[in-house]
């Protein structure tokens, strides 16, 4: 009887751990969809199509740059908060033949909630999530640069863009301030399984014409990347 007994502890025992094995393994977390639209494996790589143009006051003078930019996911670490974190190293090159030069290192941090992207010493959350038509945040709410909504233009639709034609991405608001005297604008382009695949910037003043006097419009369009 006693052996009997101790057979069916034993069996209990290990039915009570493979039960709660199971119920662990049922909260694992499961990345929805909407991650597609930020690639974090390492060698992700896309490379953009720059034109910078500068206004200058002073004298009348107006600068066009057009060169490349490459990105690519380096390697993935954990930061503070114990999530992980992909450590993006940036090059540029002046023509489509010329030499790679490293530029800057960048870092992105994906969450159920946000993406958290810092630029240059600044934090930025690029993406909220969920996405939906109403949904909005404050681009800036991790940095001093003060308050700036950002907003869903557009999701989970087509996008065609150089010489692509994507089936599903996000078109995302940043600023959109215009004025007499002045014109701030910005806008970034997210496709699935690639990532950022356009991005437009313009700070500038303005004559009373409308015609930029000093500033900055800067716009990188996806040339190429590597999954």
């Amino acid at each position: 009887m006693n052996w009997y007994m101790n057979k069916f502890r034993v069996l209990f025992f290990l039915l009570i751990i493979t039960s709660a094995a199971c119920k662990e393994d049922s909260v694992i977390f499961s990345p929805p969809p909407y991650f597609n639209y930020v690639p974090t494996a390492v060698g992700h790589t896309v490379i953009y199509d720059v034109d910078s143009t500068h206004y200058h006051e002073f004298d009348s003078s107006t600068a066009v740059f057009h060169f490349q930019v490459m990105e690519r996911i380096d390697s993935t670490y954990f930061d503070n908060e114990n999530r992980p974190t992909q450590v993006i190293v940036r090059f540029k090159r002046d023509s489509l033949t010329g030499p790679w030069y490293f530029l800057t290192k960048w870092n992105s941090t994906l969450t159920p909630s946000r993406l958290e992207r810092v630029e240059d010493g600044n934090r930025y959350i690029r993406l909220g999530f969920p996405i939906s038509a109403t949904r909005s945040w404050n681009g800036n709410a991790f940095n001093i640069l003060g308050e700036e909504e950002y907003y869903y233009l557009s999701f989970h639709e087509p996008l065609a863009i150089a010489t692509y034609a994507f089936d599903s991405a996000l078109v995302v608001q940043q600023a959109d301030d215009n004025n007499f005297i002045h014109r701030k604008f910005g806008q970034e382009k997210y496709a699935g399984h690639v990532g950022r695949v356009y991005k437009i910037f313009i700070d500038a003043d303005k004559y009373a014409t409308g015609v930029y006097k000093e500033g900055v419009v800067y716009k990188e369009t996806i040339s190429s990347y590597i999954p």
